[in-house]
Order: structure tokens, then C-alpha cells, then sequence
């Protein structure tokens, strides 16, 4: 149950929090959960 909700708070939170913060240490934090996400181009290379 805990890896449903946590998908689904996921995709809520990409499709429909469309604020995230500036990326700080290879990532960026949600303004309005503070949901934390890796960018995705700073592992590249």
C-alpha cells in the first residue's frame, strides 16, 4: 500500500505542481509538498 500511495502522490504532485525550486545540488524540491526530484540531466555524462 505504502508503494501505491507513493507513486500516486508522485504523479500528482509532476503533473499538477508545476513550481518546482531552481536545482540545488542535483535537485529540485517542490514548492508546495517539498517533494524532492533528481535532475535528470545531472547524472549524465
Amino acid at each position: 500500500m505504502k508503494k501505491l500511495w507513493g507513486w500516486i502522490s508522485e504523479f500528482w504532485c509532476n503533473e499538477v505542481h508545476s513550481a518546482p525550486m531552481w536545482p540545488v545540488h542535483g535537485h529540485y524540491q517542490c514548492r508546495v509538498c517539498h517533494r524532492v526530484r533528481a535532475v535528470v540531466w545531472a547524472n549524465e555524462g
